[in-house]
């Protein structure tokens, strides 16, 4: 066992840029330590970066004596639940390659934007609703077997998704289409979407779903267009250089004679 005390800290101080002066520092980088518990460290309590990821960590006990963080990384842990209320003020929650099967967020928080909990035990999308200002979740590569987009009723500001791989995926139609259009009922309209990129036709499916065909159309014909500008520029460029090198050799030419 390896406890987190204020002598480990010191020890390797100098190898992970950490001023000796409990008070001077910010940001905590104390990953692949074998960490398994935090003893009290008060004089470190305005840290706001704190990194314990690749350590053996079971619980959170010990991280919440450090209120003012911004920033936490704890992936590839061995934690199984996960509690934020301790962080009014994060920014940043990172617990990827983990076992969590629960994520615990009774208050409000008006400042978590990035919430990664991928390749974990997680059974359903976490409740988020109280994450006013999330702009990041990604829940990939559990095993969700429920589309419960009803925990995501609250955070409008949500512009990346992350759900694939998950059990769920399969059972439903047309997911990618489906998911978009249930979301922007939501008022939630995303620009990222698992592996891609969400396409200006795509949102404007999402958002009139019973105008498909029109839109597409209307998306076909303005790519129709664009494509036919751009052989038009190419055109337009192949020429101006053929009319320049005939120019460049007839002066060759003329030097020549002279």
């Amino acid at each position: 066992m390896v406890t987190l005390d204020k002598q480990l800290i010191l020890r390797i101080a100098k190898s992970r840029d950490i001023y000796e002066t409990p008070e001077l520092n910010e940001t905590l980088f104390l990953h692949q330590l074998c960490i398994t518990c935090i003893s009290p460290l008060l004089e470190y309590h305005q840290i706001e970066f704190l990194s314990l990821e690749q350590n053996s960590l079971t619980s959170m006990c010990g991280i919440s004596q450090f209120p003012n963080l911004r920033y936490l990384k704890l992936d590839h842990n061995l934690l199984t639940c996960v509690c934020l209320d301790p962080f009014p003020r994060l920014e940043q929650f990172h617990a990827s390659h983990n076992s969590i099967t629960r994520l615990d967020f009774s208050t409000k928080n008006e400042n978590l934007k990035i919430l990664k909990l991928c390749h974990n035990k997680l059974s359903m999308i976490p409740d988020v609703s109280n994450l006013e200002s999330l702009e990041v979740l990604d829940v990939s590569r559990n095993i969700i077997h429920e589309l419960a987009l009803d925990r995501l009723r609250r955070p409008s500001s949500l512009k990346q998704l992350y759900l694939s791989p998950n059990p769920f995926i399969s059972s439903v139609r047309n997911y990618r289409k489906s998911l978009l259009a249930h979301l922007a009922c939501m008022s939630i309209h995303l620009t990222y979407l698992d592996t891609s990129f969400v396409t200006e036709e795509e949102s404007a499916i999402a958002q009139s779903p019973m105008n498909e065909i029109e839109i597409r159309k209307k998306f076909a014909l303005g790519r129709k267009n664009e494509l036919e500008r751009r052989v038009s520029d190419f055109y337009d460029l192949h020429l101006m250089y053929d009319e320049r090198g005939e120019k460049i050799c007839a002066e060759i030419r003329e030097a020549d004679c002279d």
